[in-house]
């Protein structure tokens, strides 16, 4: 191919399909405005035959007709100037076109417009003018009527006229249709990567400014922290070249220790440079094995992460994992495979093929792509308003069956109950309870995502039900730092919550590499049930930063608070990408909130992220109306997720009627009775009711055979939700 014909070969073929469809639009104006003319000569048939009785010459008449085409022709000259002024808005558009600074109006150009346009004078006006003019003079003054107007010839010349119009216009609307369905099925094609919300932008590093491979991974790396900081990024990542923009550079190579091919053949593959946050961000799977780490960057920068295709082709055994690849380069640098990922296509026309990825931050690239994940904007203070107009009063529970001890032990497959879940929410149905926040576990997606989906899915049935609406919690820093699955322990006796687990627990709160199963997990989740009307939202984090004091305040991470800092905007961030269409919530727990200067960085995320807002109190009416108040001032929905500790004067009778003053969502802690043993108070860490029962239940609606632990609290429970 031509050097010429390959600068343009990406726009030759739409430009002539541009050209194609600009002509089929001028052939129909101009078979449009040949009908105008020809009705328009054929109502003056008779004042022409009068003008031809009495001497008029036909050629007399056919230039009286031919003057009326002046207004085509003035048309051509608007058409040059809106054709020049068009085309230096496209060319500041589209400065990546080839040639871009030779495109212009030229000479040839306005030549072709001016013969287009006497073209279409001819054939719009001319030609109908001839075909009238040539019957015979007294034809027209014979007719009775104007319906009776006109011959068979004239009657033909209209038919084919209409016939051609049709024609093209049926041709342009199934080539456009064409054009549209190829669009459409082009935005579906599966590029193995996530593109929406981003935003990319080209390099090229000149020689002349970083000569060192040093002072190029120093420019990248100053350029991703940069990017990072800029308020509204959610994710930054540099890659050479994007997904789908081309091969753009391949190389050769040899596999250590692999048998030589035979003469004229070589093993061959794509070369990408990215940085670690490259592939989460651009949700590209590991599938095994790790990306790369901070030890792989700089003068180093030795290790390498290939695509499956890649491992198939050349690994079709397995073991790919830790094979050196020496690469054809200068000083035949050597590669070692430390991690596998999904295939991304470089060329939408063309398969995925073996592709390899170095680090960028390495130095051996001075050219790329910073390609930045924009946030998904948080909901205006309407949006909020208007959803929660539509809502109930929200009043439940925080809902665990008695027969689950936490989290994991409720959803894991050998223990999840249906049929006690089932029994438990018609209790909560039957006083009125419409509303239940319940915990999820990051664990339970990474041991079996699908058919943690599918219990979701059934327990959603279930309270749907009993006209019940879940708020999911995905995180939590409350209680055991150290989780596990399988078989959970049993309760302490006479200790409040014994086996409550954090999620995530502090071995991946303080890994960085186990965020990118976190970021799997949260949208995994979301985005399964992001429209599901039977959700009413999203928790992101329970008490998040939360020390566990009096409980295993010494097992906790001496900087969980920075760890929690950290992840939670980007737990919020993955919400937002996973498309969820409620709302999202964290709520405050400790301190004063009713003024900005006086929140921690946690509390500042938790209230400048979330949709609604949300909040726990455990003290009397009067501080919880303080609270409530205080909230208010931000002009957003406002929910209780956690209240009613009765030896702490927070219960039923104080806080529901303030709640309901201020339409404020309440959701107590507790609705029956069972292994978490939430009834004990607090203080039971320190002194465990082991040969006696509280005088007075800490939390709890039922006990465990779905009796009220107090009629009279339930009674009015059930009289509060109904009036």
């Amino acid at each position: 191919m031509l050097l010429s014909e390959n600068l343009v070969r990406e726009v030759k073929q739409p430009l002539y399909v541009l050209m194609g469809a600009v002509g089929c639009v001028l052939l129909i104006a101009c078979l449009n405005v040949a009908n105008l003319f020809m009705a328009r000569v054929t109502a003056r048939r008779k004042e022409l035959a009068v003008r031809a009785v009495l001497g008029g010459s036909r050629g007399r008449i056919i230039q009286e007709q031919v003057t009326d085409l002046l207004l085509t022709f003035a048309g051509g000259g608007p058409g040059a100037l809106l054709a020049w002024a068009t085309l230096r808005w496209l060319l500041s558009l589209r400065t990546d076109l080839p040639h871009a600074s030779s495109i212009h109006v030229d000479g040839f150009a306005l030549a072709f417009t001016f013969a287009i346009t006497i073209f279409c004078g001819v054939v719009a006006g001319l030609l109908p003018a001839l075909a009238v003019t040539r019957d015979e003079s007294l034809g027209p003054l014979k007719e009775e009527s104007r319906t009776a107007a006109g011959g068979k010839g004239r009657a033909r010349l209209r038919k084919m006229l209409l016939t051609a119009e049709v024609a093209l216009t049926v041709l342009l609307l199934t080539g456009g249709g064409l054009m549209l369905k190829s669009f459409a099925e082009l935005r579906s094609v599966n590029m193995g990567c996530t593109t929406e919300n981003l935003l990319t932008m080209g390099f090229t590093l000149p020689d002349a400014t970083y000569p060192t491979r040093l002072q190029l991974a120093t420019f990248l790396e100053q350029l991703l922290m940069r990017t990072r900081a800029v308020p509204g990024v959610s994710r930054a990542g540099i890659v050479s070249v994007l997904p789908g923009a081309g091969h753009f550079m391949d190389n050769t190579f040899e596999i250590e220790g692999a048998p030589p091919l035979p003469p004229g053949q070589f093993r061959n593959a794509v070369v990408r440079g990215a940085d670690p946050d490259y592939f989460s961000m651009m949700n590209i799977p590991l599938k095994r094995g790790r990306l790369f780490a901070d030890s792989d960057k700089r003068e180093k920068g030795n290790a390498m992460v290939i695509t499956e295709s890649m491992a198939r082709k050349f690994s079709p055994e397995g073991g790919a994992i830790g094979k050196t690849l020496i690469l054809d380069w200068e000083l035949k640098p050597r590669f070692e495979i430390v991690g596998i990922v999904g295939d991304v296509l470089s060329d939408l026309n063309q398969p995925a093929g073996p592709t390899m990825y170095l680090p960028i931050n390495s130095g051996r690239f001075g050219y790329g792509s910073l390609v930045v994940r924009s946030q998904a904007p948080r909901w205006t203070e309407r949006r909020a308003n208007d959803w929660y107009a539509q809502q109930p009063w929200l009043v439940g529970s925080n809902y665990i069956p008695a027969s689950a001890i936490d989290e994991l032990e409720m959803w894991q497959a050998d223990t999840f109950d249906p049929q006690r879940i089932d029994l438990e929410l018609g209790w909560a149905e039957s006083i009125g309870l419409n509303t239940m926040r319940v915990f999820l576990h990051d664990l339970l997606w990474q041991q079996d995502a699908p058919g943690f989906q599918k219990r979701i899915d059934t327990f959603l049935t279930i309270a749907n039900k009993h006209h019940i609406r879940i708020l999911f919690v995905l995180f939590d820093s409350c209680w055991d730092p150290a989780p596990h699955l399988g078989k959970q322990r049993e309760p302490r006796p006479g200790v409040h919550n014994p086996g409550w687990v954090q999620s995530p627990g502090s071995a991946a709160l303080k890994d960085p590499s186990q965020y990118p199963r976190l970021e799997a997990y949260v949208k995994g989740v979301v985005g399964a049930f992001a429209n599901d009307q039977r959700i009413l939202g999203w928790d992101i984090w329970n008490e998040p930063g939360g020390l566990n004091q009096g409980s295993y305040e010494k097992e906790e991470l001496p900087n969980k608070r920075e760890y929690v800092a950290k992840l939670l905007p980007q737990a919020f961030a993955w919400a937002r990408e996973a498309g969820a269409s409620q709302p999202l919530t964290s709520g405050l727990y400790d301190g004063d909130w009713a003024s900005l200067d006086k929140l921690d960085p946690i509390q500042k995320i938790q209230l400048e992220q979330s949709d609604i807002l949300s909040f726990h109190n455990y003290s009397k009416p009067s501080n919880f109306e303080k609270h409530v108040r205080g909230l208010l001032k931000y002009h957003r929905p406002v929910i209780c997720t956690e209240y009613m500790a009765r030896p702490m004067h927070s219960t039923f009778q104080g806080i529901l009627p303030i709640a309901k003053k201020y339409k404020v969502g309440a959701i107590n802690w507790g609705l029956v009775a069972g292994k978490t043993q939430t009834y004990y108070p607090w203080d039971s860490w320190q002194h465990p009711y082991t040969d006696h029962q509280p005088k007075v239940w800490f939390h709890e609606i039922f006990r465990n055979n779905g009796q009220p632990y107090n009629a009279q609290e339930v009674a009015f429970i059930r009289k509060i939700t109904s009036s």
